[in-house]
């Protein structure tokens, strides 16, 4: 699966020792990092990443996030078992 993730970020520092420290970033397993600065809000970021994204499955973060090793993984392994027992979700 690729994934997307995007980040609306105001503070640098934060998006650095948090976001971009996680292992899902660090390892390159995500497809494709969008970073969204310089917008009056997260929200309209977000919007403005929709069309940006290569990608069917975009995830949404903060930037004052840190996902631990597992976190892709396991997010990989709930997406399998929803389409194997509810393929519309």
């Amino acid at each position: 699966m690729k994934f997307t993730l995007v980040a609306s970020c105001n503070n640098k520092q934060l998006f650095q020792q948090n976001l971009l420290a996680s292992a899902c970033v660090q390892q390159s397993r995500i497809d494709q990092l969008l970073v969204q600065e310089n917008f009056a809000s997260a929200a309209e970021a977000y919007n403005d990443a929709l069309e940006k994204s290569r990608n069917d499955i975009l995830i949404f973060a903060h930037q004052d996030v840190y996902f631990p090793d597992s976190w892709l993984p396991d997010l990989e392994a709930s997406l399998k078992y929803l389409e194997t027992h509810d393929p519309r979700w």
